[in-house]
């Protein structure tokens, strides 16, 4: 669910993911919406959209390799442990230290067993707060490298949103 503009919604969709750092969200409804994380920067765009947001892979990195990301989370987060359930999940609770980070608080529960997230919920700068709840994986399944690449249309801006960028 995301809270924007004082609206939630719920969506559904599929994630794809390739270690070790290629991830694509394709959601349907309510609204057509596509996320590509290509190792080095996350878009964003709404179908019939006119603009592609871009973030730094540094700020969302910890999406698709978690063990990796929270230890370089650990240098602009607060990182602890929310509540564990006799180790069938825990609940990290993660706090920008610095007002330039995308996110000023993330909460992620990790299934104990697995080390995959159950559930991610981010709350940016902005004021929007959007939760993931993931199920239903399925490991090692063959991806081409071009799924993780996001075709943006004609006319369509792609917009930097913090962080630094590079080439």
């Amino acid at each position: 669910m995301s809270t924007y503009l004082g609206e939630t919604s719920e969506s559904s969709g599929v994630l794809y993911a390739r270690t070790p750092n290629l991830m694509r969200v394709e959601l349907a409804a309510p609204v057509e919406q596509t996320v590509v994380f290509d190792g080095r920067h996350m878009y964003v765009y709404v179908a019939g959209g006119e603009q592609v947001l871009r973030y730094a892979g540094s700020d969302v990195a910890f999406l698709v390799d978690l063990p990796a990301a929270l230890d370089n989370l650990s240098a602009d987060y607060d990182v602890e442990l929310a509540a564990e359930t006799a180790g069938r999940a825990f609940e990290l609770h993660l706090t920008a230290r610095e007002e330039a980070a995308v996110f000023g608080e993330i909460r992620l529960w990790i299934d104990g067993k697995t080390l995959l997230a159950l559930r991610a919920d981010f709350h940016d700068r902005a004021g929007n707060n959007t939760s993931y709840r993931l199920s239903n994986y399925r490991l090692n399944v063959g991806l081409s490298s071009d799924l993780f690449k996001l075709d943006v249309p004609a006319g369509v801006e792609i917009v930097d949103v913090g962080g630094s960028y590079g080439p």
